[in-house]
């Protein structure tokens, strides 16, 4: 006799056969026809190679060397270079980090660390470096220097350009964060960039509430 009885998972859904595992016999005699061994090693291992690419454009276009230049110098011997800093945070962006705690997923890669030779430093150091250049916007003065040299160093082929300007919603949760008119609690900065390669020319950070068409005009200048 045979039961029409369906039977259902605890959950609500449908129980699933579960597939069958092959058996450690049968991983034998598949090993055994492959043409190769699996060993264990101790070698270095890094998932993050792709970064390299970023690094080495940095390096390229001798980065390092104007962000020492622009930015403030701490009082301290041996304090970590602005360009240990913004570099960290660069890679860190490139891998699709989101805080400042992601910064420690590439200190922690020693593969990674080796090929780039930099330090990398804890997302508490980089929290307190980013902390002191709020201070008369130090940080954002310095970063406009370094952009005008990026800019002229890729830029010094181009005669006519064209620059496009939008506002880009920040969401954030910050008790300071305005709605937007997005319906989200953020901010939304006005950016200018170059239409034919997309870098960035100029930025005007603004609360979430002000509306995307306001003072345009006094912001064209600025690119």
């Amino acid at each position: 006799m045979v039961s029409t009885k369906k039977q259902f998972h605890p959950l609500g859904e449908k129980q699933q056969r579960q597939p069958n595992l092959p058996t450690i016999n049968q991983i034998s005699v598949l090993m055994s026809i492959l043409n190769y061994k699996l060993n264990s090693t101790n070698e270095l291992l890094s998932a993050r190679t792709g970064l390299l690419a970023p690094m080495h454009l940095m390096q390229s276009l001798e980065l390092t060397k104007a962000i020492d230049q622009c930015f403030p110098a701490l009082n301290s011997n041996s304090a970590l270079k602005a360009s240990t800093f913004i570099n960290a945070l660069v890679l860190s962006q490139h891998e699709g980090g989101q805080c400042l705690d992601d910064t420690s997923h590439i200190a922690k890669d020693k593969a990674l660390c080796l090929l780039l030779k930099q330090k990398i430093p804890t997302p508490q150091a980089i929290g307190t470096w980013l902390r002191r250049l709020g201070k008369g916007n130090q940080g954002i003065k310095a970063l406009q220097e370094v952009n005008k040299t990026v800019l002229k160093t890729t830029l010094n082929n181009c005669k006519n350009i064209t620059l496009d300007i939008d506002a880009s919603e920040v969401i954030a949760n910050k008790i300071k964060a305005q709605w937007t008119y997005k319906k989200h609690k953020g901010y939304m900065p006005m950016v200018g960039h170059i239409a034919q390669t997309g870098q960035i020319v100029a930025t005007d950070f603004r609360a979430g509430n002000i509306s995307p068409n306001t003072d345009n005009l006094d912001f064209i200048p600025q690119g």
